[in-house]
């Protein structure tokens, strides 16, 4: 697509009016859909917020090896399409900057390459989308040969900008939406929508990234992670404690409870890790839950505010699998057993 072409006007959701959309030039080259701030915003306080949001949502993301309920569950490497940005494409230039940081050690691996063919191939495709179209576009034929030919990448991350508002103590909140799409099957694996806030006086929202987790009862711990979201002035904190299902704690997990804070300005995702107590019985999949409760500082609770943590059972060594490996075992120990027998009948058998 040439530098002329552009993305389609983006459908903006605001709590306050928006002034017209102009165009930035994507660092591929293209011309894109703006979206501008509001009129006397301060310019900062817009790129924290959008930065707030945009981290809140790759904390969110799960972990490559957690999409287990996804069409390709081996997802590893992927490409950032950005559909708008603001004037500058800051927000774009954040994606990339802060999807190595926080989602390489979630097993992920950035697409950097993006004047390949394939990649422009995309955003070309994408620059027809209109509106909430991302959805229907990837059930069109060309889009999904487009997809399909993009062999260096397992998924792409789809972000869009919905929408900057000002309220009237002034601070500035920036909606934000994230959506993951396998290559492969052109089927999505993962999305979330999410505010960010900077300036005013708001102590925010605070709740969890996810309704639901799952993690392999292989694994040592599972991390939930919790979100100030729409505001950041004061300190907040907010109580969090499990609660057992079919999965018990001290048996299945170690019981948690205690306290995540955000100090005055901070609106940073924050992690609660919970330790997983390996068993030998097979039980089948086991679940418990947290739930957060109390907070304080002005804050106020969010959906969701309690997450059901699946423990999914691995797959136990059975009886023929052991009985396999000690044949085995045997088997090799025979086969020398007999080489040097043979060796020495040979040795005793030659003239001397």
């Amino acid at each position: 697509m040439s530098a002329e072409k552009i993305f389609k006007k983006a459908v903006i959701a605001t709590c306050a009016p928006m002034v017209a959309v102009a165009m930035w030039m994507s660092p591929t080259g293209l011309s894109a859909t703006t979206v501008e701030i509001p009129d006397g915003a301060d310019l900062e306080n817009v790129r924290d917020a959008g930065v707030s949001a945009i981290t809140n949502l790759l904390h969110a993301l799960p972990p490559a090896d957690g999409l287990t309920d996804s069409p390709a569950p081996d997802v590893k490497r992927v490409a950032i399409i950005a559909i708008n940005d603001i004037a500058d494409g800051y927000f774009e230039s954040q994606l990339f900057n802060n999807f190595t940081t926080i989602c390489g050690p979630k097993g992920y691996e950035l697409y950097t390459k993006r004047d390949g063919p394939e990649y422009m191939a995309l955003v070309e495709e994408f620059g027809k989308v209109e509106g909430n179209a991302i959805t229907k576009a990837l059930t069109d034929p060309a889009t999904i040969q487009k997809m399909g030919m993009f062999k260096d990448v397992e998924a792409i991350l789809f972000a869009r900008l919905w929408g900057i508002s000002q309220s009237e103590n002034r601070e500035i909140r920036v909606r934000y939406e994230a959506k993951m799409v396998v290559r492969e099957t052109a089927q999505g694996a993962w999305g979330m929508e999410t505010v960010g806030a900077s300036g005013g006086v708001s102590a925010g929202t605070i709740q969890l990234a996810s309704a639901e987790a799952s993690i392999s009862e292989a694994k040592s711990q599972v991390t939930v992670t919790v979100l100030r979201m729409n505001g950041m002035a004061g300190e907040v904190s907010a109580n969090y404690a499990t609660s057992d299902g079919s999965a018990l704690g001290g048996a299945d997990y170690s019981s948690a409870s205690g306290a995540v804070t955000w100090a005055d300005g901070d609106s940073s995702s924050k992690e609660i890790k919970i330790t997983l107590t390996p068993d030998q019985e097979a039980e089948g999949n086991e679940s418990f839950k947290l739930t957060l409760s109390a907070v304080t500082g002005g804050a106020e609770l969010g959906e969701p505010l309690v997450a059901t943590i699946t423990i999914v059972e691995s797959a136990p060594e059975t009886p023929a699998s052991k009985s396999a490996v000690l044949l085995a075992v045997v088997g090799v120990v025979g086969l020398v057993l007999v080489s040097l027998l043979v060796g020495k009948i040979r040795k005793a058998s030659r003239p001397r």
